[in-house]
């Protein structure tokens, strides 16, 4: 949705328009009125069955469904925390999200759900949602209603597997051992020649692998590294697939945590800040064993480059050749205050260390030992199976699938202890790159505390130089929620007040049906001077002659046309 900013000047006047964001969009009908203006879309024909055309036609003209899942989400949270009218920057700030991805979002909620669009005077924009604004999109739109119940399914799935996983390794023992007392038990047989095929009572104990079963938890639909952090504990099959493969990425929210806390913090300085002020939002260098002298405590301040571009940020020199940064789009704000972060986000975001596995450690001793009998087990059937004597007991037991799952027995054996061995070698390597980025951090923060006279003058200049501008009511000159002929004669008494120097805001209200001129009361100016006029023709008429009063009452009449013809000269202006 494009909407051009109006522009005050004497010769021409640009209107705001609508136009939808891609011919697959329902074309919305508008409708102005004198009072009011609203968007619609045009309804489809009415069936007693659903149109599958329609219906598709209906979900790809959604434009908040070609948003990422993520994003969209994100951006509806910063919204609802704003108020639910807000601009571009602050939701970029809010949620943590590039301009760019900010502004799109925005413009798809605001076009799905009839939201509002409010210009300022400058050419801001500002968009205005209602507070059911994502109860309205996921009612127009089957796929909005279904991702909740698809997110959920996919960690559910997710669960499945991992605990499949860990179920697999207690399964891979029973089958490895059952198969290898199968065949000791067939050799023992055939040298007592006994001809015994069975198992019978030769006091062998049936293991039932479903026992196994119990220890899972249907009611898990969240992601391990979320159930970590909540505190949760493991089961046992949920620790033999952390200890193979890990919990997954710790650092999975930082990058938002990051950029939301680095938004909040230009925003409360004022737009305008110094690297070494984002540094520990960011990646610095090291400063090195000393710090330079100077305003610029860092020789490459190159690391400020990803803020610079995901906030629209610009540098600048101020007067004293101090190098600042200014962030436009996060100086205006749409109400005050803005977003507040929680006492762990207004901290400096660190990232944390990858471990081994979150499960306690006798649950890794469990997995660890099991993992050993399984290997041992395979790697003693593998060895039996070698004789064909062997394999024929199997079968003789039942047991003959056994031989085909012996590849998958033996990868999963192998790769039981593989993984997790690579594993440590690559969480090294993490682990020491993050403690570097974490330390330099750390050193940004205490450069700053430190009390340094030159970096203090280039804070107290950027202090100077920041500002923020709220837009407020009366700062909006046009509004999707108000008729555009309304709005447009509004602009004009504005316009013609200014030059008369007369505020329009202080008189009184008028009806729609009147004209501009009754607002001001120059209809009224009008007539008074009229009748001043006539009571002066009147006074020449009684003291002076046909002719000489004749002279006088053309002349009257030629003012007071003449007066007449400038005021409507006025108003056609």
């Amino acid at each position: 949705m494009a909407l051009a900013a109006p522009h005050h000047s004497s010769s021409s006047r640009v209107l705001p328009q609508h136009r939808p964001f891609s011919s697959t969009r329902l074309v919305p009908t508008t409708t102005t009125t004198s009072s009011s203006s609203r968007t619609t879309a045009t309804p489809a024909a009415s069936s007693d069955g659903i149109n599958p055309l329609q219906a598709l036609q209906k979900e790809l003209g959604m434009q908040s469904n070609q948003l990422d899942a993520e994003l969209k989400e994100r951006v509806e949270k910063a919204i609802a925390k704003l108020g639910f009218r807000v601009t571009v920057g602050q939701v970029a700030a809010a949620a943590g999200v590039k301009l760019s991805q900010a502004e799109q979002a925005l413009k798809a909620l605001a076009y799905d759900s009839l939201g509002n669009l409010e210009v300022s005077t400058a050419g801001e924009v500002v968009y205005a949602f209602e507070r059911d604004f994502v109860g309205k999109i996921r009612q127009r739109s089957w796929l909005q209603r279904l991702r909740p119940l698809w997110k959920r399914a996919v960690n559910v799935g997710s669960y499945v597997a991992r605990v499949a996983f860990g179920t697999a390794l207690v399964v891979s023992a029973l089958l490895v051992w059952l198969a290898v007392i199968a065949i000791t038990s067939s050799r023992d047989d055939n040298r007592r020649d006994s001809g015994y095929g069975g198992y019978g009572g030769r006091g062998f104990v049936f293991f039932d692998p479903t026992d196994f079963l119990l220890i899972w938890d249907p009611r898990y639909g969240r992601h391990s590294r979320q159930r970590v952090d909540s505190g949760q504990n493991m089961t046992f099959v949920e620790a033999v697939f952390s200890f193979v493969f890990g919990d997954g990425d710790p650092n999975m929210g930082f990058e938002e945590r990051r950029w939301r806390a680095l938004g909040a913090h230009i925003q409360r300085l004022g737009g305008v800040l110094s690297a070494e002020e984002m540094a520990p939002f960011l990646d610095p260098p090291s400063l090195g064993r000393s710090v330079r002298r100077g305003s610029e405590k860092y020789e490459d301040e190159s690391f400020v480059l990803p803020a610079l571009i995901r906030f629209n940020g610009e540098p600048f020199v101020d007067d004293e050749g101090r190098l600042l940064y200014k962030f436009p789009d996060l100086q205006v704000v749409a109400s005050t205050p803005s977003v507040r972060l929680t006492a762990s986000e207004a901290k400096v975001p660190l990232e944390r260390e990858w471990k081994f596995s979150e499960a306690s450690p006798g649950q890794q001793a469990g997995a660890l030992l099991l993992g050993v009998v399984n290997v041992v087990g395979v790697i003693t059937l593998s060895t039996m199976l070698a004789d064909p004597i062997s394999k024929l007991a199997l079968y003789r037991q039942g047991l003959g699938f056994v031989l085909g799952l012996l590849p998958a027995l033996q990868a999963y054996a192998a790769g039981f202890f593989a993984l997790p061995a690579l594993r440590l070698f690559v969480d090294g390597r993490r682990n020491a790159a993050i403690d570097d980025r974490n330390d330099n951090r750390l050193e940004a923060v205490s450069l700053l505390q430190s009390g340094d006279p030159d970096l203090a003058a280039k804070s107290a200049s950027a202090r100077k130089l920041g500002s923020t501008r709220i837009i407020g009511r009366q700062d909006i000159v046009y509004t999707t929620d108000k008729g555009t002929e309304e709005q447009v004669n509004a602009q004009e008494a504005d316009e013609f007040d200014r030059r008369l120097g007369v505020n329009r805001r202080s008189l009184p209200a008028s009806g729609e049906s009147r004209r501009i001129d009754d607002v001001f009361g120059r209809r009224e100016q009008r007539v008074q001077q009229q009748q001043r006029e006539a009571e002066k023709i009147d006074v020449d008429w009684g003291d002076r002659g046909n002719s000489s009063s004749s002279s006088k009452r053309g002349a009257a009449e030629r003012r007071s046309r003449q007066r007449d013809d400038d005021w409507d000269r006025l108003d056609r202006w």
